[in-house]
């Protein structure tokens, strides 16, 4: 049994134009998860990684708490994506991140083995995920 997915955004430009979309991913299934990325504590960021299999998947979104230490706006909460048992450098996440479409998921590598998650703020960050996949391509 299929199920659907809905997406929608929105961005506005202050004063000016708006950028608007929807729509629709059907999967075969989903997989929702949630982890807590620790603080950093004594100079040691918090870390914790979450496998996860991209195989198939037309749809990935990672949400997250916090993204930018309000008072250290150098200190960025940043991810690393392992594919095929290579970690790759880490990259800041500094909002939301929505991948629509297979190809689009394919971006962050094929199929994906495993997010880690990086944190230098001093509190805890809770991180939420969202894959949407097709069992039979």
């Amino acid at each position: 049994m299929s199920e659907q997915l809905k997406w929608n955004f929105t961005v506005q430009v202050v004063g000016g134009p708006t950028l608007a979309a929807s729509g629709k991913q059907v999967v075969d299934a989903y997989n929702k998860s949630q982890v807590v990325v620790p603080a950093s504590s004594n100079g040691t960021a918090g870390s914790i990684e979450l496998t996860l299999d991209t195989t198939g998947a037309s749809i990935l979104i990672i949400r997250a708490s916090r993204y930018v230490d309000p008072d250290t706006p150098a200190n960025r909460l940043q991810y690393a994506v392992t594919v095929g048992g290579t970690t790759a450098d880490p990259v800041d996440l500094t909002g939301p991140l929505v991948l629509i479409g297979e190809s689009a998921v394919r971006l962050l590598g094929d199929p994906v083995a495993s997010l880690t998650f990086t944190n230098p703020i001093a509190s805890d960050i809770t991180i939420d995920t969202l894959v949407g996949v097709d069992a039979t391509p």
